[in-house]
């Protein structure tokens, strides 16, 4: 009994380091805000040209929670399209889930978000550019950042 006791305290011992190691290895990896303020940095203050930039269809990449800490892939197949007539449509796997109007609004400082006729829970709080990507920064007010990337 006792040599069994000592053999399960022994393997626990031996085994407590590894375990601590593989819990320490997941990454916490989050969307770099720093690059898509630097990249926005030019065109923040110009509706006109933050406007021109969202005509176009996005898919959705990616979204950022603080209290999950990490960034989640997406898992649904969502497309948000801007049109140049001030309107826009979300489809998750080709249907329709939101459709209305949009305009630009002041979100934060000198930044723009979107105001909209319909609800639309993927395309709310800043709107940051970076090459290809459009994120909805919600963090700040702590909600969720939605990354999008243009489709061609």
């Amino acid at each position: 009994m006792i040599h069994k006791l000592f053999s399960n305290f022994a393997m626990s011992i031996i085994l407590l380091p590894f375990a601590i190691a593989i819990l320490c290895s997941c990454k916490k990896i989050k969307i770099n805000l720093d690059s898509y303020y630097e990249c926005s940095r030019n065109i923040s203050g110009d509706s006109t040209a933050i406007s021109q930039k969202l005509i176009g269809s996005w898919r959705w990449i990616s979204k950022s929670c603080f209290w999950e800490g990490r960034l989640k892939p997406a898992n649904k197949k969502i497309i948000v399209t801007f049109n140049n007539n001030q309107t826009f449509l979300i489809s998750e796997n080709g249907n329709t889930i939101a459709q209305g109007s949009w305009k630009l609004v002041v979100a934060d400082g000198s930044f723009w978000g979107i105001e909209s006729s319909a609800s639309g829970d993927y395309i709310i709080g800043r709107i940051l550019f970076c090459k290809d990507e459009l994120l909805f920064n919600d963090s700040y007010r702590d909600g969720c950042d939605k990354l999008f990337r243009k489709v061609d």
